[in-house]
């Protein structure tokens, strides 16, 4: 039987563990593909009991994607260009950190490159989207709370020209129909 989960805080909501069982199942994959809410301060007990435990995989989301890093043995060069892991993979030889998310993001952008695009927030999500976005000719605004990532967005997109709007206060409301 094959260990996978998906973590992050909050996931409560995903449905990351009944499209991947349903997938194994169809597959003929004999896996088990739990959830667990592990916040950021939590993440190194959790990764070591998941690789002591022999896990073969974690799925990872908000807020563990930069954190991760530190802990998996390899990073794949995509990964290290965004500085976020959304995927981890345990081998014999060790852990491997990769991620996704830029490969998804750009064909999901592509009918988009060449125009202008709006990015909420600049964590790992939005340093794969810029990633995706490099050479692409695109005008990138993004729109976040500060300027504490504004290095690590630049790194994963160096040469596109990004305009940054900072200190924005984003409100909820309920919009009724």
């Amino acid at each position: 039987m094959i260990k996978l989960a998906v973590a992050g805080s909050p996931i409560g909501h995903s449905l990351s563990p009944l499209l991947h069982s349903t997938a194994y199942e169809i597959l003929g994959v004999k896996a088990d593909f739990g959830s667990n809410e592990v916040k950021e301060q939590d993440f190194g007990n959790f990764y070591f009991e998941c690789k002591n435990a022999g896990f073969r995989g974690l799925a990872l989301t908000m807020p563990l994607k930069e954190i991760s890093i530190g802990f998996v043995d390899r990073v794949d060069p995509i990964a290290k260009q965004i500085s976020s892991v959304n995927t981890i993979i345990f081998e014999s030889t060790g852990s491997i950190g990769i991620s996704t998310d830029l490969l998804a993001f750009k064909n999901l952008l592509k009918p988009y490159f060449g125009k202008k695009i709006a990015i909420l927030g600049a964590g790992g999500t939005a340093r794969a989207a810029l990633g995706a976005l490099k050479g692409t000719g695109t005008e990138v605004t993004v729109l976040t709370r500060s300027l504490t990532r504004h290095d690590q967005l630049h790194a994963a997109a160096v040469d596109l020209d990004i305009i940054f709007l900072i200190g924005i206060i984003l409100k909820r409301s309920k919009i009724e129909i």
